[in-house]
C-alpha cells in the first residue's frame, strides 16, 4: 500500500471537504463526511461529541482504505453528479481538474494520477530513461539509483490477466536465477506493479551479430543453447525467443523477458488460455500461431533454429548457412519433425561442431559413406561443406550418390538448397563420366516416392536438363526418356526437354 507524508494526506483531504483552492468539491460537514465514508466504504461511524477535525478524520479514512480506492471513488463520474451536482456534460472537465491539483499535491512524493479507461491510477514518478516498450509493460533506466525497472502499463492494472502475466512473469524468471545468463530480477512491488531488473548493454538485435566474425557467431549460438537447455530442463518455456528478448551484457548473451513463459510443473500453467498470434510472427512455431497453449518445448526449438537463422545470416528465415540442416530441422513445421527440446538440438550442435573441427571425425565418416552406413551424422556432414566441396565429392565418389539422397530424402524441406549447390558447383566442370552422379541424383529425386516440395523438382529437372542439354551427355538424356515414359509434370518435361 502507498503511504504518503502526513501533510500531503491533510492537502488531498482539504481538496475533498471542500476547504482547499479545488472548485470539484463543495463544503462537507463531519456529518456529512461520516456518510460518505459509511455510504461508499461500509463504514458504521457516528457523529457526535469528540469528532476530530474534518481534514483528520478524511486522512485516517484514506490510510485505512488505501489511496488509490479513495480516488477511484471521488473521481468517477457518477460520484460527481450524484454527489457534487455536476452536469453529465460538465463532469469531464471537473475531473480533469482534480487530477491536476492531486498530481500537484502528490508530485513531491514522486506519484502521479494517470486517467485510464474507466478508473485512476497511480504511478512512481522517476528520473528514467525509457529503454524499451510493448503492449504490456516499460522499461526503464532509473538515473538516481542506475538501476532497470519493469513497470507494467497503467492501463492494464485493472485487467486481472495482465497483472497474473505480469506476476508470474518475475516468478518464472526468479525461479530461474541460477542459470547462468538468465537476467536476474529483484524487489517485485506488488503496489505499484513494477520490478527491478538486471542492466544489460544492447538487445541481440541492436548488437547485430550477423556482422561479427564466425567465432563470435558461433560464441553466440553455444551461450544460447547453454541457457536453454538448462531452462528446459527445469520444465520451463519460454515462447518469445526473438532477437529483442535476448541481451547483451559485456559481450555475454542474457535472456529475459519470459511474459509468455510456462512452468510445466506450476498448477496455474495448466491454465494458459486460448490465446492466438502471441509472439513475433518470424520467430513463433506454426503451432503457437493457432493458440498459445499448444506451444512445447518443440516451439522453444523452432525459435532457436528461427535465432540460428538471424545469428549466421542476419534473417529468420534464411537457412542457407553452414548449419542450414539443423536449422532446417529445428524449423520443420510439424512439431515432431523437430528436435524434441533443447537438449537435443544443442547436442546436434555439437556434433556439427565437432564434425567439422575434427580431421579424425571427418576420415571415419567418409568412410562410413563409401560403405553405405548413412545416418544423421552423415547428414550434418554433407550439410556442412560448402559448395565446391560438396561438388568434388560427388564428382569424385560414385559412393556419394545414396549419401546425398538420403540427406535430401531426409529433409525435404531444405533439399531445394542442397540441389542448388549443386546445380551451382558444377558449372566449374568435372571429368565426362563425373557429370553421370549429378545426373543421377537429379533423376531420384524426380521419381522418388518421397513428396518433395515443387522447388526441388524444378531445380532437379535444371540440373538434369544442364547435363543433358549444355554438356550433352547421352546419360542424363536416357534418363529424361525414362521420366517422360514414367509420365511427369508437364511444366517439369518442359524444363527437361530445354523448352
Amino acid at each position: 500500500m502507498i503511504i504518503l507524508e502526513d501533510n500531503t494526506y491533510k492537502r488531498i483531504a482539504e481538496e475533498f471537504i471542500g476547504d482547499g483552492s479545488l472548485r470539484t468539491y463543495g463544503y462537507k460537514s463531519g456529518g456529512e463526511l461520516v456518510d460518505f465514508f459509511n455510504k461508499y466504504f461500509n463504514y458504521s461511524d457516528t457523529y457526535g461529541q469528540g469528532f476530530p477535525s474534518r481534514w483528520y478524520y478524511v486522512s485516517e479514512k484514506i490510510k485505512s482504505i488505501g489511496l488509490e480506492k479513495f480516488f477511484n471513488t471521488i473521481l468517477r463520474s457518477k460520484y460527481l453528479r450524484v454527489e457534487e451536482s455536476f452536469l453529465r456534460e460538465n463532469v469531464e472537465e471537473a475531473i480533469r481538474e482534480a487530477i491536476t491539483k492531486f498530481n500537484e499535491i502528490l508530485d513531491p512524493e514522486d506519484l502521479r494520477l494517470n486517467q485510464g479507461f474507466d478508473n485512476v491510477v497511480i504511478n512512481q514518478i522517476v528520473d528514467h530513461q525509457l529503454l524499451g516498450q510493448g503492449g504490456f509493460a516499460k522499461v526503464y533506466f532509473v538515473h538516481q539509483t542506475k538501476s532497470v525497472i519493469k513497470i507494467l502499463d497503467y492501463i492494464l492494472r485493472k485487467d486481472d490477466s495482465a497483472v497474473t502475466r505480469f506476476r508470474r512473469e518475475y516468478e518464472i524468471t526468479n525461479s530461474l536465477r541460477e542459470v547462468d545468463g538468465i537476467m536476474r530480477v529483484y524487489n517485485y512491488d506488488n503496489d505499484r506493479l513494477q520490478y527491478e531488473m538486471e542492466y544489460c548493454d544492447m538487445t541481440l538485435e541492436k548488437y547485430k551479430p550477423y556482422k561479427k566474425s564466425r567465432q563470435i557467431k558461433h560464441k553466440m549460438l553455444n551461450e544460447i543453447f547453454t541457457i536453454m537447455e538448462k531452462v528446459h530442463s527445469r520444465e520451463v518455456l519460454h515462447r518469445d525467443l526473438t532477437p529483442t528478448n535476448i541481451f547483451i551484457k559485456e559481450e555475454a548473451v542474457i535472456i529475459g523477458d519470459f511474459g509468455l513463459g510456462k512452468d510445466l510443473a506450476a498448477e496455474y500453467s495448466r491454465h494458459t488460455q486460448e490465446t492466438r498470434g502471441v509472439g513475433q510472427y518470424n520467430y513463433i512455431a506454426p503451432e503457437q500461431e493457432v493458440s498459445l497453449k499448444n506451444a512445447s518445448y518443440e516451439a522453444d526449438v523452432y525459435s532457436m533454429g528461427r535465432l540460428m537463422n538471424f545469428i549466421l545470416t542476419g534473417s529468420p528465415k534464411n537457412s542457407n548457412h553452414e548449419c542450414g540442416y539443423l536449422s532446417e530441422k529445428a524449423t520443420a513445421q510439424t512439431a515432431e519433425n523437430r528436435y524434441s527440446n533443447a537438449n537435443h538440438f544443442y547436442q546436434a550442435y555439437k556434433d556439427f561442431v565437432e564434425l567439422r573441427d575434427s580431421s579424425e571425425n571427418n576420415n571415419q565418416l567418409e568412410l562410413e559413406i563409401i560403405s553405405e552406413q548413412f545416418s544423421e551424422k552423415t547428414n550434418i556432414y554433407l550439410s556442412s561443406m560448402n559448395t565446391e566441396d560438396l561438388s568434388d565429392r560427388l564428382a569424385e565418389r560414385i559412393e556419394y550418390i545414396q549419401a546425398i539422397v538420403y540427406l535430401l530424402e531426409s529433409k525435404p524441406d531444405s533439399s531445394n538448397d542442397i540441389i542448388i549447390r549443386l546445380l551451382e558447383g558444377i558449372r566449374k566442370g568435372y571429368p565426362w563420366i563425373s557429370y553421370d552422379n549429378f545426373s543421377s541424383i537429379a533423376y531420384q529425386v524426380l521419381k522418388s516416392q518421397v513428396v518433395f516440395p515443387y522447388d526441388t523438382k524444378v531445380t532437379a529437372a535444371n540440373l538434369l536438363s544442364y547435363i543433358a542439354h549444355d554438356i550433352n551427355r547421352y546419360n542424363a538424356q536416357s534418363l529424361i526418356e525414362k521420366l517422360k515414359n514414367l509420365g511427369i509434370e508437364p511444366t517439369l518435361e518442359e524444363i527437361l526437354n530445354n523448352n
